[in-house]
């Protein structure tokens, strides 16, 4: 079992250092001060750059729109039926693999993962999507 340290994004695990995802450090971005547009992009930014780092094990198609993703969260000209469309891509995908309930592989946790930012309206609890998307990154065989 890892021991990680409060709030740190590194965990010793078998005597090697081996970073993983803190919700605590996601939370971070959840910044009260700022105006809720900002503060949800920056949530959204900080789950993005986490799940950049597995850019290349994802799908060819998952990475566009995961760069679909970091475009609207920074403000670049992509509109909300772009994420709409990723959105209802990346679970069409899921459902036809093997269900969508179903998490099976590193591929269907990356999904997971990229499915998080894809969804442009505020959350009611960004714990509970710090958390899984945390759960799916650290999920993850590396």
């Amino acid at each position: 079992m890892p021991k990680c340290r409060s709030r740190s994004l590194l965990c010793e695990r078998r005597g090697s250092i081996a970073r993983v995802v803190s919700p605590d450090v996601l939370l971070d971005a959840w910044d009260q001060s700022v105006d809720p547009t900002e503060r949800l992009a920056r949530f959204n930014l900080a789950m993005a750059a986490e799940l950049g780092r597995f850019r290349d094990s994802l799908p060819g198609w998952a990475r566009d729109y995961l760069r679909t993703a970091e475009q609207y969260w920074r403000g670049d000209d992509t509109r909300r039926n772009d994420l709409a469309a990723a959105r209802q891509a990346s679970w069409d995908y899921l459902d036809a693999k093997h269900g969508s309930a179903l998490i099976v592989d590193d591929e269907d946790r990356l999904i997971r993962a990229l499915l998080c930012l894809l969804y442009p309206d505020a959350e009611e609890d960004p714990g509970m999507t710090a958390a899984f998307f945390a759960d799916m990154i650290n999920g993850l065989d590396r």
